[in-house]
C-alpha cells in the first residue's frame, strides 16, 4: 500500500515533505510504519523499546510544568496510532 502511486506520488522516492502538505491528514489511513503479518518490519521490537527507553528517561528527567493542564488524548487507532489533534507538553527539569 505504502508503494500505491494513486496514493504516494513517486513512491520509491524518500520525501518525507509529502506529510507535511495540506491533505496530509488524509494520508493517515495509509501510515503502516511496521506493517503487519509475515512481512511486518524486522526491527519493530527494537524500535518499540528504544521508543520505551526515551519515554522514561524523559518521564524520569523532566516534570510538568506547574499549571499544566491535563486531557484526554483524541485519535484513531490503525496499525499504529494516530493523534487528531496536537498534544501541548511543558516540561522543566526534575528536581
Amino acid at each position: 500500500m505504502t508503494y500505491d502511486e494513486e496514493v504516494f506520488p513517486e513512491p520509491w522516492k524518500f520525501r518525507p515533505a509529502r506529510w507535511l502538505q495540506e491533505n496530509s491528514k488524509d494520508l493517515n489511513g495509509f501510515l503502516y510504519p511496521f506493517s503487519r503479518g509475515t512481512r511486518s518490519c524486522i526491527g519493530q521490537s527494537l524500535s518499540l523499546a528504544e521508543q520505551r527507553v526515551a519515554i522514561s528517561q524523559m518521564v524520569r528527567r523532566f516534570s510538568p510544568r506547574k499549571g499544566m493542564q491535563f486531557r484526554e488524548i483524541v485519535g484513531k487507532e490503525y496499525v499504529t496510532y494516530v493523534m487528531e489533534d496536537k498534544l501541548p507538553v511543558m516540561l522543566e527539569e526534575a528536581r
